[in-house]
């Protein structure tokens, strides 16, 4: 049986940050994660799920833009919704 991209220690915390805004650049991730090689690892395995789109950008430099797509939209919901119910 596949493991669930959600079994990674910070792929929660990662879709709940980008639930609020939809799309961030990786960078502004860190905030999250303050490994630089944890997000492309978090970030690579959330992509092969279709939980989000990384989107390389010109904006003065080189970005990564981070989406989350419908799927990872509710995804995201139902993980928020789980969070208050422990509140």
């Amino acid at each position: 049986m596949k493991e669930s991209p959600l079994s990674q220690r910070y792929a929660v915390p990662v879709l709940i940050a980008l639930l609020e805004k939809k799309c961030m650049r990786k960078y502004d991730l860190t905030a999250v994660i303050t490994n630089g090689s944890t997000i492309d690892k978090i970030l690579r395995i959330l992509e092969e799920s279709r939980l989000v789109t990384l989107e390389e950008r010109m904006e003065g430099r080189r970005t990564i833009r981070v989406c989350l797509t419908e799927k990872g939209i509710e995804v995201a919901k139902h993980l928020m919704s789980a969070e208050k119910l422990l509140d």
